[in-house]
């Protein structure tokens, strides 16, 4: 399989749609830990999937994750695919 497996940290804009006082509005961001196959990569974004089909090109559970929102990075090693084709 010709798609990289990859963990990223980062952190995560938040946004509420209830009304609560200003003072009650958090300030910080979310750390998010994700794991998933670099689908497309661009100079801003990655696009993460959680399954892939090789076969059919096809995935799913996508997800957008902008580079500037990236505090730690690694790529997965020895991601194999089985000789099963079923």
């Amino acid at each position: 399989m010709d798609k990289k497996a990859i963990y990223l940290e980062w952190q995560d804009p938040e946004s509420h749609d209830a009304w609560d006082e200003w003072d009650k509005i958090p300030t910080t961001l979310a750390t998010i830990y994700s794991i998933g196959f670099i689908i497309k990569e661009t100079k801003d974004m990655y696009v993460l999937a959680l399954n892939v089909d090789p076969r059919n090109k096809s995935c799913s559970c996508t997800m957008l994750i902008p580079k500037k929102l990236v505090i730690k990075k690694r790529l997965i090693k020895d991601v194999k695919r089985s000789k099963r084709t079923t």
